[in-house]
């Protein structure tokens, strides 16, 4: 009797000490990319940029990103060619690029695509917490955004069973959170169109208005603006106006202009806007940009 007993208990301790490696396992292991790109286009994987205000292991995310798109077979310019045309060409602001940076950084890399990331969110205390956003840029002669997705996790997203898949530490959580956003670089690279989201509502809208502005058949080019920050949130402006453009690239008849494009024309023209958008500088920039709508 006492026998069976202790082999019973022996047995559960086993069982127990199996979920608890199995669930440190999964927490802290960051997700698998299991798609494989064919004739990737070259990819310049920019440094990244930080909107979150305080200071962050910008160089080891851009590492960790690099590292997964080359291991999904991603062709990616090296870094140091990258590093070069940076320096040669005095580039300063590196969340973006205009039309004449896309050219140069085709002819003389031979870069495809540029990928730009962001850091939104960064808290390194435990339970930490991050919030990344990229877009994937064409170069050449008119720069066009070709993919847009974001990613924020939180150590305690999904603590489990007796807080065991809790992450504290915040290099596997921005490894865990790297991973998500390569994952959805290399399906849309690899033309894996993610599964669609159920868009059924519980409440309908009793009436619909179409705009006869807007033709159901044509594409539309958008100016998002950046956004009046009244916040005590500092670049938050900045990272509104990457969450719009995100959501008009969702839409089908809209192309919404590249941010770095945006940004050079208003600084080119002296375009400053202190409570909104005056109808000199829409002007003014309907006609410099040959857009067809704007977003302030």
């Amino acid at each position: 009797m006492i026998s069976s007993t202790n082999s019973f208990i022996r047995s559960l301790l086993a069982g127990c000490l199996l979920l608890f490696l199995l669930a440190g396992c999964s927490a802290n292991r960051p997700a698998e990319i299991r798609t494989t790109v064919v004739n990737s286009p070259v990819i310049a994987v920019m440094p990244v940029e930080n909107l979150s205000g305080i200071p962050a292991p910008l160089v080891g995310m851009r590492n960790e990103i690099v590292f997964h798109l080359e291991k999904s077979s991603g062709n990616v310019l090296a870094f140091d060619r990258l590093e070069a045309f940076i320096v040669q060409h005095r580039l300063r602001y590196i969340g973006g690029m205009s039309h004449d940076t896309a050219r140069i950084l085709k002819a003389e890399t031979g870069a495809d695509v540029a990928l730009f990331t962001a850091l939104e969110y960064y808290n390194d205390q435990s339970p930490p917490k991050i919030a990344l956003s990229a877009r994937l840029v064409t170069t050449g002669d008119r720069p066009q955004i070709l993919w847009m997705d974001g990613v924020g996790a939180a150590g305690n997203d999904a603590p489990g069973f007796l807080e065991l898949s809790l992450v504290e530490d915040p290099d596997i959580l921005l490894r865990l959170a790297v991973s998500r956003l390569t994952a959805s670089l290399v399906n849309h690279l690899a033309n894996q169109a993610p599964a669609a989201a159920d868009d059924r509502r519980s409440f309908e809208p009793q009436t619909v208005f179409n705009s006869r502005l807007l033709l159901p058949d044509r594409m539309y080019t958008v100016v998002v603006l950046p956004f009046l920050n009244l916040s005590s949130r500092r670049h938050a402006g900045e990272m509104m106006m990457g969450h719009f453009t995100a959501a008009l690239k969702q839409v089908a008849d809209m192309q919404p202009v590249e941010p770095g494009q945006v940004r050079h024309t208003l600084l080119k023209f002296r375009i400053v806007m202190h409570d909104g958008l005056s109808l000199a500088d829409a002007t003014a920039l309907f006609s410099r940009m040959n857009v067809d709508l704007i977003l302030s």
